[in-house]
C-alpha cells in the first residue's frame, strides 16, 4: 500500500468504499463483510484466497490466469482479462443485489486436506521418476 493508492482513493472520494488495511493477523472478518474479494495475482498455482472468500460467501474476482482460473470457475467467481474488464465485472456485482454461495461439494473437493494430499502425491510421482 503506497501513498499513490491512498491519494487516488481520496481523489475519487472512495474512502467509505475502499479500506486499505495492510497485513492482518486475521483477515476473515473483513473478507466476510465484503461483497467482493479482488485477487490481483499475476501468478497463482491454486487460488487459496478465492476458496477462503467463497467459503465466507464473498464473491471472488480474479485475473484469467492458470491455476486461479480453475479455482474461480469451480466456485462460481468472476474472471477478468484486463483492468477495464475487472472494473466492469466488479461494478456489475456491486450494482446487482445478489446472494452468493458455493456448493458445499465444491468446497469439500477443494478442502485444504485434499489439496495438500494432491501436492504430496505429485511430489511422490516426481521422486519416483527421478529415482529411475
Amino acid at each position: 500500500m503506497t501513498s499513490i493508492h491512498l491519494d487516488l482513493i481520496s481523489e475519487l472520494k472512495l474512502e467509505n468504499n475502499i479500506i486499505m488495511r495492510g497485513p492482518l493477523a486475521n483477515p476473515y472478518p473483513d473478507i466476510k463483510r465484503a461483497r467482493v474479494l479482488i485477487s490481483t495475482s499475476q501468478l497463482d498455482a491454486f487460488g487459496l484466497v478465492v476458496l477462503e472468500a467463497a467459503t465466507l460467501r464473498t464473491i471472488p474476482v480474479g485475473p484469467n490466469i492458470s491455476g486461479l482460473r480453475e479455482t474461480l470457475a469451480a466456485v462460481g467467481g468472476k474472471q477478468f482479462d484486463s483492468d477495464k474488464d475487472a472494473i466492469s465485472q466488479i461494478l456489475d456485482i456491486l450494482k446487482t443485489e445478489c446472494s452468493y454461495s458455493v456448493n458445499e461439494d465444491v468446497l469439500r473437493q477443494y478442502s485444504i486436506i485434499r489439496t495438500v494430499k494432491k501436492i504430496i502425491d505429485t511430489y511422490k510421482l516426481v521422486e519416483v521418476r527421478e529415482a529411475r
